[in-house]
């Protein structure tokens, strides 16, 4: 079990066709995990759920460069969060076509 949490950087990053995210939950823990474009916008969010308990472990997330909407993004940089009652972290990704 991880000992703490953690999102990790994207890889690749940058990406044109597929990125990973991964991040570790210590604990069963409620759990947000978005992105956001440049203008702050909520263009994704994992299973599209925005305060969902998940069990302690070890999680790996593929984002392919498609909004809620199932429409591709255009390049350029985003941000991924993710959210938990006791952690907040973002990271920068950048989607290149």
């Amino acid at each position: 079990m991880p000992s703490k949490y953690l999102l990790y950087s994207a890889f690749p990053n940058p990406f044109n066709n597929t990125t990973t995210i991964c991040l570790d939950l210590p604990e069963d823990s409620y759990l947000e995990l978005s992105i956001y474009d440049i203008d702050g916008h909520e263009i994704w969010n994992y299973n599209n759920c925005k305060s969902c308990k998940y069990p302690a472990g070890y999680y790996s997330v593929d984002w392919d460069g498609n909004n809620k909407y199932g429409e591709i993004v255009p390049t350029g940089i985003y941000f991924v969060t993710m959210k938990t009652p006791s952690y907040l972290k973002t990271v920068k990704i950048l989607f290149v076509k």
